[in-house]
């Protein structure tokens, strides 16, 4: 990744050699910083791995928060932080916790980087608007404001506050130290390994005991598992391991094993006591009562019974190491066991070992026992016993020479103090090496306050930046609200509109100089509540409606007349501050006087041309009736015109040549022209039974004889005949009579009606029932129970494509002043109802022709 940042500025700048690049950014120091922020990762998301964060917050925060003592502070070192939402996020996180736990505690976060223009964007704490996708919305509600029109969100003051951020180069500089928690998530997979161990040397530094450290998933201790025990692996958080103290450590006993466990420890008051117990218990359970508990590194923590015997104070300095308090003879054995018993996790025995006196050497024995983490982990302490072997076994060899036996003595005698000389050696050595690294630690530990000194002054001067623009920007805002509240005073005295502002008392807050006019109020009247003044310029129910708005929220206006005869629109809408917190009402009076006359003479006019249209949409149906009663008279004259013609004329003729066809039968031609004739005559009956029907179709002689039920009857057996399709007629006696053209309209849409069922209706039934109604009105109803049809759907259709010919029936029907009712669904069938007043005999126009005074209405009188 390095290598191809490096190519792009190579190929940026047309360098194509690496030497020649090097010479670059030797020349040119704006090339290398170019260079330096290319190769910086900035990468960086508010509460990455959500669930990480959550395990964060249940499983350290929380019994941190719970154990804090109030007032003490909480310290949070960040490294490589970016641009600061990893900082903000552990801020938030624990200021929420905080907050749940009703405790006070100041919350101190160093957030560090090398890179101090993402330091400078993190310190500003404004971050875009897609911070929603990571950050939850309660956060976002509690600790983030909006900031801009664009959508931008900046961090509260008070999660500002809290969060201090500084270069730092995390390698080389000194780290922040006594933290509680640190988040170092992402920067060490980037890292060499003996970067990485130096860094969790400064971790290990920097922590608390019983602090915590935040890994990235990535990420973990390595080969520093002595220094830090995890929490949750999945998640990479870690705590602390507690330093070895002086105090006891609890330790349980297990007595079926040479293996001890330690439970999880718990703080208590007599800890001291609780810890001799249970060493007393183990020794009472394996060993003598002469025994020792030292931590991995050797030191000793607790001393159990006579150990002067074993054991005794150096001179110099007190020590705790337990191979420097070991008597001559001892530490290079008790120092092999311990180490055995380290490595191996196994109880280790020594029962040969010698401690020299002044008498000469004594034989004793001793063992140790691991002690282990209840999970069987790491080895945290070691339990060494010791007691005495008594006098070694007789030999069965004869005692040699004493002065040989003395050598040997003294020969083994010198073998130990030149192991004892050397033990010390080692001892001196390793009290150096503390010495150094306690010095060492002191100048990391001032370097680290000298670091966090330079980071709070550049938090101060930041701070201080930041006020001094916050002031200019104050500064331009009361300016720019100076010239908003001219441009708005300025704006309502010049208006017509009357404004006042109402509280949630509904007492005066502000008002315009309108308002003088409309229900004189002056500016001297403001804080007086509303409901002093008289109503009749104001209008009534003003606080009814006020508590409408504010309850609503929605606006509300009326009209009202003033006592002055003038119209007046009130309108009341609620009072928003910039926080969009409701603080009142405000109502406009407007004046409408102009408006509402202007209307109301529109309305006025509108009246006049709505009665007019009215009159002339009357005259003029009334004339399209008249026309198609006269359009229906002339059909029905014409049909029976040609009927008549077809009956007196062609049937006339016809009828002559069948006669004379007949009076050949007596001819002596006869034989001859036999087939002939026959076929001549089939043909003159086929053309009279056609002239027949044709006539019957153009009028029916029935429907103007006999009146309109026998009609119907007749075209029942004209259906069944045509088309199979039994009709049954139910008809009552005494039915209104009906004039033309009403008759013949009718019969006609009935006959068309029982076409459309045996075409459509799926079925070979239909009824007609005939009977009168109320108000001398003849009722006559169509009914099948076919498939039915959509009614709606049908009469929507295009002209034409319905295929039913209803809307020319129902027009039919009303032009003549009858109605229909039609009720239909698909699969019950169709009900048609056809309604028509009776009406008496209508006196003709002049040069019209009765159709009664036609020969075939003088045979019969028109009934029904």
């Amino acid at each position: 990744m390095l290598i191809s940042h490096i190519r792009h500025r190579m190929a940026l700048h047309a360098l194509h050699a690496l030497p020649d690049y090097v010479r670059m950014l030797d020349s040119d120091p704006g090339e290398a910083e170019a260079l330096f922020k290319v190769l910086l990762i900035g990468v960086s998301v508010f509460f990455r791995d959500p669930e990480a964060w959550k395990v964060l917050d249940t499983d350290v925060l929380a019994p941190m928060i719970e154990a804090a003592v109030a007032g003490k502070a909480i310290r949070v070192w960040v490294p490589a932080c970016s641009t600061g939402e990893e900082a903000y996020s552990v801020a938030i996180l624990i200021l929420d916790a905080l907050r749940r736990a009703k405790k006070h505690c100041p919350l101190q976060v160093f957030a560090t980087d090398i890179n101090d223009a993402a330091l400078q964007y993190g310190r500003r704490g404004i971050y875009p608007d897609e911070i929603k996708d990571h950050v939850a919305a309660a956060y976002l509600a509690r600790y983030f404001v909006p900031c801009d029109p664009d959508g931008r969100y900046q961090l509260r003051t008070e999660v500002r506050d809290c969060v201090v951020f500084g270069v730092q180069n995390v390698i080389s500089d000194p780290p922040i130290s006594r933290v509680d928690l640190i988040c170092c998530r992402n920067l060490l997979i980037y890292l060499d390994d003996s970067t990485r161990q130096a860094l969790f040397s400064s971790f290990d530094f920097a922590l608390n005991p019983g602090g915590h450290l935040f890994l990235g998933c990535a990420e973990t201790p390595g080969r520093h598992t002595d220094l830090f025990v995890p929490v949750s692996r999945k998640w990479r958080i870690y705590r602390h391991r507690d330093r070895c103290k002086t105090s006891g450590v609890p330790m349980p006993t297990k007595p079926d094993s040479w293996s001890v466990t330690v439970p999880d420890a718990r703080p208590s008051a007599s800890r001291d006591d609780d810890v001799a117990s249970l060493t007393r218990r183990l020794l009472q359970a394996h060993f003598p009562p002469t025994a020792v508990l030292v931590s991995t590194s050797f030191e000793t923590c607790y001393f159990c019974g006579p150990t002067e015997h074993f054991l005794q104070m150096p001179r110099g300095a007190p020590t705790l190491d337990l191979l420097a308090q070991a008597r001559e003879g001892l530490r290079s054995r008790l120092g092999c066991a311990l180490r055995q018993a380290l490595k191996q996790r196994t109880t280790v025995t020594v029962d040969d070992a010698r401690i020299r006196e002044a008498h000469g050497y004594r034989q004793v024995r001793f063992s140790v026992v691991p002690v282990t983490e209840p999970d069987g982990g790491d080895c945290r302490y070691l339990l060494v016993v010791f007691e005495n072997a008594g006098n070694p076994p007789a030999s069965g060899k004869k005692t040699g020479d004493p002065q040989v036996k003395q050598l040997e003595d003294e020969l083994r005698a010198t073998r130990d103090d030149l192991q004892s000389v050397i033990e010390q050696l080692t001892t001196s050595n390793h009290e150096l090496q503390v010495s150094n690294e306690e010095v060492a630690a002191m100048n990391a530990e001032l370097q680290s306050a000298n670091e966090e000194l330079e980071i709070s002054r550049d938090g101060l001067k930041s701070l201080n930046d930041t006020l001094n623009a916050t002031n200019r920007t104050l500064q331009e805002k009361v300016t720019e609200l100076q010239t908003s509240n001219a441009d708005i005073r300025n704006l309502l005295a010049s208006s017509e509109i009357a404004t006042i502002c109402l509280d949630h008392g509904f007492r005066i807050k502000w008002l315009t100089p309108g308002m003088e006019a409309v229900g004189n109020i002056i500016a001297t009247d403001v804080g007086r509540p509303i409901t002093d003044f008289s109503s009749d310029g104001l209008g009534t129910g003003i606080v009814e409606e006020a508590q409408q708005v504010l309850k609503t929220l929605q606006p509300v206006q009326t009209e009202f007349r003033s006592r002055d005869e003038h119209w007046y629109l009130r309108r009341i809408i609620p009072y928003r501050t910039e926080s969009h917190h409701i603080e009142g009402v405000v109502m406009t009076y407007s004046d409408v006087t102009e408006a509402r006359i202007s209307s109301e003479q529109a309305t006025a006019a509108m009246r006049t041309m709505a009665t007019s249209l009215e009159r002339r949409v009357r005259e003029r149906t009334a004339q399209l009736r008249t026309l198609m009663a006269e359009l229906a008279l002339s059909e029905e004259r014409e049909r029976r015109l040609l009927a008549r013609d077809l009956h007196d004329d062609l049937a006339q003729t016809l009828a002559i040549v069948k006669i004379k066809l007949t009076s050949l039968e007596g001819s002596e031609r006869r034989g001859v022209l036999k087939a002939a004739l026959s076929e001549m005559e089939e043909l003159i009956d086929q053309a009279h039974r056609s002239v027949r029907s044709l006539m019957l179709h153009l009028s029916p002689p029935i429907l103007g004889t006999l009146g309109l039920v026998p009609a119907l009857e007749w075209l029942s057996e004209e259906m069944e005949r045509l088309y199979g399709l039994a009709v049954h007629i139910e008809r009552e006696d005494d039915l209104p009579v009906l004039e033309e053209p009403a008759r013949t309209t009718i019969f006609r849409a009935i006959r068309e009606l029982l076409i459309n069922v045996s075409k459509h209706a799926d079925t070979n039934l239909a009824s007609i029932d005939c009977h009168r109604q109320e108000g001398d009105r003849l009722s006559i109803t169509v009914t099948d129970q076919g498939r039915g049809f959509d009614y709606e759907k049908a009469v929507s259709c295009p002209a034409g494509e319905s295929g039913f010919g209803l809307i020319s029936v129902r027009e039919r029907i009303e032009f003549i002043g009858g109605e229909m009712e039609v009720s239909s669904r698909p699969g019950a069938g169709a009900t048609i109802r056809i309604i028509f007043p009776a009406r008496k005999r209508q006196t003709l126009r002049e040069g019209q022709q009765d159709d009664d005074s036609s020969p075939a209405g003088r045979r019969s009188q028109d009934t029904a």
